[in-house]
């Protein structure tokens, strides 16, 4: 699937945002190479790695440079082009790239949608691939006239993103106003793991490593980044309390009776427990995680994102609380 999204932020006729860039990347990341600059790149990396999505690997690359370098850096600086920038001084977002999924941003404007077309072109007719459009869908910023949304809409054959479009599994826009209420799909992951017959005939031993190796990681991916309230924390141990106690219920059965508290089953084996992990700590523990590898610049371009956006002016432990945030900051908060 080649997923094509182009994320519109306008706000009076230029593009919205809040990030800023720390001084030692501004220069890197506000700079368009040149030829000379692509070709070092291209030395240092290795010759035999995998292709990438033209089918070519960096040796033909560098065996055929004399003939496909001009091309080469006239896409990139076509590329460089593109692009919302999120902030004063701050470089522009090209794209989002996981996998073999893209994620394409731009300003709402004819022109750039045309220019972002273009290269879009010029990889399928090198490459031979082309976008899955019918995989694909757009989205637009609040601020964007009818007019630009058809005028860009005309150029990209994609429908407009929804609430029910998600990646990885994962819902792309929330339209909850209640955070539990947009992770309802992580609950109904753990029932889905438990509704086949091999869950049901297991005994209290396999439903602990049952527990353990399946139930308990259905959530870590999403841990790393939201801190889920108490209750809704409460929700997930409730669904893995009854399946250890009775095994794989109806819906609207009842409660069976707990001979223990479910905190001594979490305590740790060693302290008379049975090792089943508290997804609170492990919530609290991986959000913290996160928060640690900002305050330390460990990726400093999300550090510069976050910095201009949420405390511009002030370090990371300084930053304000007050004002709109995003789910992710809110969590780190």
């Amino acid at each position: 699937m080649f997923t094509s999204q182009l994320q519109q932020q306008q706000n009076s006729g230029t593009s919205v945002a809040n990030i800023h860039e720390t001084s030692t990347t501004d220069s890197f990341l506000d700079s368009i190479p040149d030829k000379e600059e692509i070709w070092q790149i291209l030395k240092h990396m290795k010759r035999d790695a995998a292709p990438g999505p033209d089918g070519f690997n960096v040796a033909f690359y560098r065996a055929a440079w004399p003939w496909v370098g001009d091309d080469v850096t006239t896409l990139v600086h076509n590329f460089y082009r593109t692009g919302i920038s999120l902030g004063p001084g701050c470089p522009p977002i090209h794209s989002l790239l996981f996998a073999d999924d893209l994620l394409i941003c731009g300003k709402a404007s004819s022109t750039e949608a045309h220019l972002i077309r273009s290269i879009l072109q010029s990889f399928y007719q090198i490459s031979g691939q082309t976008p899955n459009w019918s995989k694909s869908s757009i989205l637009f910023s609040k601020w964007v006239d009818n007019q630009t949304r058809q005028q860009v809409q005309n150029l990209f054959p994609v429908p407009l993103m929804t609430s029910q479009c998600t990646h990885l599994g994962h819902p792309i826009i929330f339209s909850y106003k209640d955070r539990s209420q947009a992770y309802n799909f992580i609950l109904s992951k753990f029932r889905a793991k438990l509704t086949g017959l091999k869950a049901n005939k297991l005994n209290h031993a396999g439903r602990i490593t049952y527990i353990n190796s399946v139930l308990a990681s259905i959530p870590i991916y999403y841990m790393q980044n939201i801190l889920f309230s108490k209750g809704f924390i409460e929700k997930i141990n409730s669904i893995l309390r009854r399946f250890w106690w009775q095994g794989v219920q109806e819906e609207n059965s009842s409660n069976p009776f707990h001979f223990r508290a479910w905190a001594d089953i979490c305590q740790p084996k060693s302290e008379g427990g049975l090792g089943i992990r508290n997804l609170l700590d492990v919530n609290k523990s991986l959000v913290l995680h996160s928060a640690w590898l900002i305050a330390s610049n460990k990726d400093p371009f999300l550090t510069g994102v976050l910095k201009s956006k949420y405390y511009p002016r002030t370090s990371f432990w300084k930053a304000p609380t007050h004002g709109t945030k995003s789910a992710f900051w809110s969590s780190i908060l």
